[in-house]
C-alpha cells in the first residue's frame, strides 16, 4: 500500500515520471528505502512552490517523505493511532537517514519537503 501511495506522489511532484524500476532497501535503523532506479536527475516541484533537479535517490526521498506524511495525518484523522505512529516512525527513521546526508544533498531535501 505504500509503495503504490509513493509511486503516485512521484507522479504528482515529477512530470518526467512515468514509473519505472525501483530499488528497495532495509536501512541500519529498521526503516525502509525504496529508489527509482535510474542515474537521470529529476526535477521536482514541491507543492510548496520549489523547484529542484535532483538525483533519483533525492526525489525518491522526497516521495517517500511527503507519503508518510500525508499518510501519517490520513491516520490520526481515521483515529488510527497504531497506523499512525508506524508513519510517524517511518518517517523519522528516513529524516535520520537525510540528516547524515552531505549538506549539498540534503538541502535540496529539505527544501522540497518544507
Amino acid at each position: 500500500q505504500i509503495e503504490q501511495a509513493v509511486y503516485r506522489m512521484m507522479d504528482s511532484l515529477c512530470d518526467e515520471y512515468s514509473g519505472g524500476y525501483w530499488d528497495y532497501y532495509n536501512m541500519s535503523n529498521d526503516g525502509f528505502l525504496m529508489s527509482l532506479a535510474t542515474e537521470e536527475p529529476l526535477t521536482l516541484s514541491s507543492p510548496n512552490g520549489h523547484v529542484a533537479t535532483v538525483s533519483a535517490r533525492q526525489a525518491s526521498i522526497v516521495a517517500i517523505l511527503m507519503t508518510l506524511s500525508a499518510l501519517c495525518f490520513w491516520a490520526y484523522e481515521q483515529g488510527d493511532a497504531e497506523a499512525n505512529y508506524l508513519f510517524v516512525t517511518l518517517h523519522m527513521k528516513l529524516m535520520d537517514y537525510v540528516h547524515q546526508m552531505p549538506k549539498e544533498l540534503r538541502s535540496d531535501i529539505y527544501r522540497l519537503i518544507d
